[in-house]
């Protein structure tokens, strides 16, 4: 670092442009300005919410909350920059690793979201490699104009603990979209082409449950099927796509899972969620288990009422509401286990436009399921983090219920032992809930 010289900030901005294009960032000048800085990683961040935007349909509107999740990536990236400055010899300012980090975000962010958008697995797997190579690349050769060396091990330290951060922040279910797609009402025509849409909904159901994967030997084998009932609220939609993650790595059902999702943001992903699509997605996906050995994970996310009615809408279709009793009175035997979000005549919160999921889906699905030996478990830690939140924020206590059916909390017994493969706001009368059934 000798016969370093305070940069200017066109001087710093200058050396970003050297390092893509290649060209010799010069050792004998510092090339780390806070000016700089602040406008590379403004830059990777303007960057992400435009491919963030490009990426929802043309309704979406600006989402505040999101913004929380971007400011996460920022503290994660000033601690990566920190580690990586600690381990470096000769010594270099954190200020230098992060003029690093924010010039090599913009590429990280492109190359991540084209991985998230490739259409296979392999090309998504190549954006990805590509991607980190690049940076990896970039990153060695400002560490030696910085220091007069590679810094591999420094190299090391930032890589690993950027993916251990990576894998923190998934385990969090951060969200850093700052986009959403949820309006008041549907603008006119909007769904002129309903009834072909509808129409579409048999065909779509057959496919999907066509994908999913036959078990494979004699062993218990675990199905999905999620439900989310509103449309118009994001929060059921994030809801169930967690639910099936996590379902999905503790018990195996990532590929014998089917969604059926209400969500204004996308409609053409997944078949939609409706009382007769519910009807036709069990009975098909039934006929392919087999009902004395395996097991079926029925999720359920909505708005329920005083009446024991869970909430089915998407925009302008008229839907029927899924009948509370109907369904509680086709469950309840000794071969299911039902779960629900709060008892009869209570409420359950965290149904709003601006938030990811419900109380209880963070308090269960996030928090306790993927940590806790058995459902059971899981489902009495939600209830009393729930607990513990509701009072501090002197609601009225949820009060979520269980039922286990005896035949299938023995054969639910033996999926909980091994290996990890890895529901709303009004009074729910045993509406909205996770249930495990055959």
């Amino acid at each position: 670092m000798q016969g370093f010289t305070v940069p200017t900030f066109a001087a710093s901005l200058s050396a970003a442009g050297r390092l893509y294009l290649f060209r010799p960032l010069g050792a004998a000048t510092s090339f780390a300005h806070d000016g700089a800085v602040f406008v590379l990683g403004l830059a990777a961040i303007i960057v992400w919410v435009a491919l963030d935007r490009y990426s929802q349909d043309g309704s979406a509107l600006f989402w505040a909350a999101g913004l929380t999740g971007i400011a996460w990536y920022v503290l994660a990236a000033l601690a990566v920059a920190w580690l990586v400055a600690a381990r470096c010899v000769p010594a270099v300012s954190v200020k230098t690793t992060a003029w690093i980090l924010a010039a090599i975000a913009p590429w990280l962010v492109g190359g991540f979201w084209l991985s998230s958008m490739a259409s296979t697995d392999q090309r998504a797997g190549t954006a990805l490699l590509g991607t980190l190579v690049l940076a990896v690349v970039y990153a060695s050769r400002a560490l030696k104009a910085a220091t007069g060396s590679r810094q591999t091990s420094a190299l090391i330290l930032g890589l690993s603990s950027s993916i251990l951060i990576g894998i923190f922040t998934d385990s969090l279910y951060v969200n850093a979209s700052v986009w959403s797609s949820e309006q008041a009402e549907d603008p006119a025509g909007e769904w002129a082409d309903g009834e072909s849409l509808l129409f579409d909904q048999a065909a779509m159901i057959d496919e999907a449950v066509a994908r999913v994967a036959a078990p494979t030997g004699t062993d218990t084998a675990a199905y999905m099927v999620g439900f989310a009932g509103v449309g118009e609220q994001r929060v059921f939609a994030e809801e169930i796509g967690l639910a099936a993650r996590v379902i999905g790595k503790r018990y195996g059902t990532a590929n014998r899972t089917v969604l059926l999702i209400n969500d204004r943001r996308d409609r053409e992903s997944h078949p939609l969620a409706t009382v007769s699509g519910l009807q036709r997605t069990l009975s098909v996906l039934g006929a392919r288990m087999d009902r004395d050995r395996d097991v079926l994970f029925l999720v359920l996310s909505s708005h329920g009422s005083d009446e024991p009615v869970l909430s089915v809408s998407n925009g302008a279709l008229t839907l029927n509401q899924l009948d509370g009793e109907a369904l509680a009175s086709a469950l309840k035997d000794d071969n299911t286990i039902i779960l629900t979000a709060a008892a009869a005549g209570r409420t359950s919160f965290g149904c709003s436009s601006d938030r990811d999921l419900t109380y209880f889906g963070e308090a269960f699905f996030r928090d306790a399921l993927p940590r806790a030996a058995t459902l059971k478990q899981a489902f009495e830690a939600a209830s009393s983090a729930l607990a513990v939140r509701e009072r501090a924020e002197h609601e009225t206590p949820s009060d979520p219920q269980a039922f286990y059916g005896k035949a299938m909390a023995a054969k639910l017994a033996s999926l909980d032992r091994r290996p990890a493969i890895f529901a709303g706001d009004q009074k729910v009368e045993a509406v909205r809930k996770a249930v495990v059934t055959r």
